[in-house]
């Protein structure tokens, strides 16, 4: 049965994603969220892969180009710009699967998913404002 629901998701999100409609990332939402409510992957399986260090990099690569033309198309420096998208790849705070250090503390201490959301939220929010406060304060943006 698992592999059946499987191959009719498979097979929707191919048919989706080369006939165009509806957009691409709407494929994908629809994806991650038929396969917990399917049961074939519970919600920290289908969540892992985000926190894949090979995700964030290629997250930041990505990201990279565009921050780096919207700097020249402002007249601006590109590297405050770009040392943003490098602290934004390296927030990995709010989820056990996050990163290799959260993965190895959950069952030593005990936590759970929303213990790390609780303190992963706030954590966040802060590195976000100092960053912002102080990213163009070290690397002047003109």
């Amino acid at each position: 049965m698992d592999l059946a629901v499987v191959v009719v998701l498979l097979v929707a999100s191919i048919a989706m994603f080369a006939v165009g409609r509806p957009r691409m990332d709407v494929v994908a939402v629809v994806m991650i969220v038929a396969l917990p409510l399917t049961g074939i992957l519970t919600v920290p399986e289908t969540l892992a892969g985000f926190a894949d260090p090979n995700v964030m990099l290629i997250a930041a690569v990505l990201m990279a180009p565009i921050a780096i033309t919207a700097a020249t198309e402002l007249g601006a420096s590109a590297l405050p710009f770009a040392m943003i998208i490098a602290l934004a790849a390296s927030c990995a705070f709010m989820t056990p699967v996050s990163s290799p250090v959260n993965t190895l503390v959950v069952e030593p201490g005990r936590y759970r998913f929303g213990d790390f959301v609780k303190v992963g939220v706030p954590f966040t929010l802060v590195v976000l404002v100092v960053s912002v406060v102080l990213v163009p304060i070290v690397l002047p943006l003109y």
